[in-house]
């Protein structure tokens, strides 16, 4: 499974964001390619602990989430138009910041070695795999939507 904690995914991923343009269009999707770049940090950041994002859901909405929380680390990808959560949603118009975004995957990818992470606000635990495997699904999912 690929994992983001892997160099050669992280060098696929870099070269990936590179193709991106300002002007790239989404396949799918209300993001423009600036708002994405903006979004897919965040998640990012929170696995980092770079984030005052940590809100946890009320506990029926975390009971949902748990039946969905293999899907984000399993072998199948993404779908197209998933609901994105509030706390991720990026509406307003964003700055193109491909460095930015590769900066905090890179900076992701140093931690491979780390085995104490904390907890995703509305999933709860997961494994130092675990994480390396959803952050990169998460980066495929909106690479995808902005292929040529």
């Amino acid at each position: 499974m690929k994992s983001l904690f892997s160099k050669e995914i992280l060098e696929e991923i870099n070269a990936r964001i590179d193709n991106l343009k300002n002007d790239s269009k989404p396949l799918w999707g209300k993001m423009d390619v600036s708002q994405m770049c903006s979004h897919c940090i965040k998640p990012l950041e929170l696995a980092l602990n770079d984030s005052d994002m940590a809100s946890k859901p009320p506990l029926l909405k975390k009971l949902i989430l748990s039946l969905f929380k293999k899907q984000m680390y399993n072998d199948k990808e993404w779908k197209k138009n998933l609901p994105t959560p509030n706390i991720f949603r990026v509406t307003d118009p964003a700055e193109f910041n491909r460095d930015k975004l590769k900066s905090i995957i890179f900076k992701f990818h140093q931690e491979k070695n780390k085995t104490n992470w904390g907890e995703h606000p509305m999933f709860g635990k997961f494994t130092p795999e675990q994480w390396g495997i959803m952050q990169y699904k998460h980066l495929d999912h909106h690479l995808r939507q902005f292929d040529s």
